[in-house]
């Protein structure tokens, strides 16, 4: 990725045409050509920063995930505390307002993300938001049945990630009712003795 400040600022513009696009018109219309259009420049400029509308598209999933995680750290900060439940709450509320800010996009990019390969900076964000929800449950081992934080974390991160992503594919929009559908499944798992 470009470190100039315009640079910085193209690639912007032509993530945000490819999302448009996207949400819009759906996948098979977001090709090169259209994404440039989109974004107001030529299709031999947008070359110069992506080399196929799959790198448009896993550097648009990248960046969503790198936001989440960066979103979540920063809630997971702001909520320490507060009573467990109420942290867990927010974190998962804080997750589902960035998944379904624009839900077609999220369908679109989680079905892309299935079929990438993933690079360090996704790694990264993984990690970074298992480390945040580790955090939590570590400061709060009194409130839960889990003692392997880290694997609870994963396993948290998974039941999230597996429901809303199951939802939005169905086209679930009752957001609400969702979010606390997965709050009534983490913590139960969290709660429930087990084995991690």
């Amino acid at each position: 990725m470009p470190k100039q400040a315009r640079a910085q600022h193209t690639v912007g513009v032509i993530l945000e045409a490819a999302a448009r696009i996207l949400e819009e018109q759906g996948l098979e219309a977001a090709n090169t050509n259209a994404i440039a259009a989109r974004a107001g420049i030529s299709v031999g400029s947008l070359y110069q920063y992506f080399g196929s509308k799959d790198a448009i598209l896993a550097e648009l999933a990248r960046s969503t995930e790198l936001a989440t995680a960066d979103e979540l750290a920063k809630a997971g900060e702001a909520v320490a505390g507060l009573p467990f439940e109420q942290q867990a709450r927010t974190l998962i509320h804080v997750a589902f307002g960035i998944l379904y800010a624009r839900p077609q996009l999220g369908r679109i990019l989680s079905y892309h993300e299935a079929r990438m390969r993933k690079d360090e900076a996704f790694a990264s964000a993984g990690e970074q938001m298992v480390e945040t929800i580790t955090r939590l449950l570590e400061r709060n081992r009194a409130d839960h049945a889990r003692h392997d934080c880290v694997t609870a974390a994963r396993d948290v991160l998974a039941i999230v990630e597996g429901i809303a992503l199951a939802a939005n594919r169905r086209g679930e929009s009752d957001f609400a009712l969702l979010e606390e559908r997965v709050a009534t499944a983490v913590l139960g798992y969290l709660v429930q003795p087990g084995p991690a």
